[in-house]
């Protein structure tokens, strides 16, 4: 069997996606496994020019398309952060850990370098929709 190596943060991030006793080989198979027909993606990218609805970031890229593309400032843009978040906590979801766990504890400087750090096209563009 070939090695195969994975920086760490990859491997932190098979980790927490790992089901009890499952190896990393076992969760790229799974993750292949649901991605069967379909082009592997970036993360943030789009299928069928859909935000992924999973990730906090897609769901509120999703609420800004639904609105008509608003000029959102970062206030305004945490604020619709925390209420999709909402959202998820309760359907009982936690796609971004340490997102939540910033905002459980009310550190408003982590949340806001994390939603900073999301390049949201309407505030710091790293990608177009």
């Amino acid at each position: 069997m070939p090695n195969i190596f994975i920086p760490d943060d990859v491997y932190d991030q098979l980790g927490r996606r790992a089901r009890p006793f499952e190896s990393p080989g076992d969760v790229i198979k799974r993750l292949l496994d649901l991605t069967k027909g379909e082009e592997m993606q970036r993360p943030g990218s789009y299928r069928s020019g859909k935000p992924r609805l999973h990730t906090l970031r897609g769901a509120v890229i999703n609420r800004w398309e639904n609105e008509a593309k608003p000029t959102w400032d970062l206030n305004r843009t945490i604020q619709v952060c925390k209420e999709e978040d909402d959202k998820f906590r309760r359907k009982g979801e936690n796609p971004t850990p340490k997102f939540r766990e910033g905002r459980d504890r009310r550190d408003e400087y982590y949340v806001s370098t994390w939603v900073s750090g999301c390049h949201f096209p309407w505030l710091n563009p790293r990608m177009k929709p």
